[in-house]
């Protein structure tokens, strides 16, 4: 028998998201690059980003022309946010992106980030920023070697607050929502 679901979070209806959804506005063109697996782990956070944030843009591969065809579409000054040795800090004092540039996330455990952006030189030839030090991860449940590393929730909050000056908050708390579900549904 299939367990019914929410019509709107499409959440289990005892994992029902929907009273801690806000709608958040993004000024911003948001390009999410997401592996291909990790669109069915039920502990990924672009779904959650998908139930506040509409004009999120996700491009759903590993490598190839989907990849490609969505970074060329990219307006010049574009970045990438993810951490590395050519990742400029970026930080409210930071240089700002041009209005129409993107920013372009990877959704995907460390390792397959890695492989994807071994795997895409146009991707790995973007200039890069990084959020600064400090951003400490209020995600719990997916654990990860990498120093200061976020989930793509917190990446696309925390640098959303940096550009656009908006309270992270509202995504933190549907992220805090989900832990809270998740701790008594979902094993570690």
């Amino acid at each position: 028998m299939p367990r019914l679901r929410c019509s709107n979070c499409d959440f289990l209806l005892n994992e029902c998201l929907c009273a801690a959804v806000q709608p958040v506005h993004c000024d911003r063109h948001w390009l999410v690059l997401q592996h291909p697996k990790e669109q069915s782990h039920p502990k990924n956070t672009l779904r959650l980003l998908t139930l506040c944030v509409a004009n999120l843009e996700i491009v759903r591969a590993e490598s190839g022309a989907d990849i490609d065809h969505a970074i060329a579409a990219l307006k010049p000054g574009s970045v990438l946010l993810y951490p590395g040795d050519s990742a400029l800090p970026w930080t409210a004092s930071s240089e700002a992106l041009p209005t129409d540039a993107s920013v372009v996330l990877i959704d995907a455990t460390w390792r397959k980030a890695t492989k994807m952006l071994a795997l895409n030189p146009a991707l790995s030839a973007m200039p890069r920023r990084a959020l600064a030090e400090g951003f400490v991860s209020r995600y719990s449940r997916r654990k990860t070697s990498v120093q200061g590393g976020l989930s793509t929730l917190e990446a696309l909050a925390y640098a959303r607050e940096i550009d656009e000056g908006r309270d992270p908050e509202p995504l933190l708390q549907l992220l805090d929502a989900r832990m809270a579900i998740m701790s008594r549904h979902l094993p570690d």
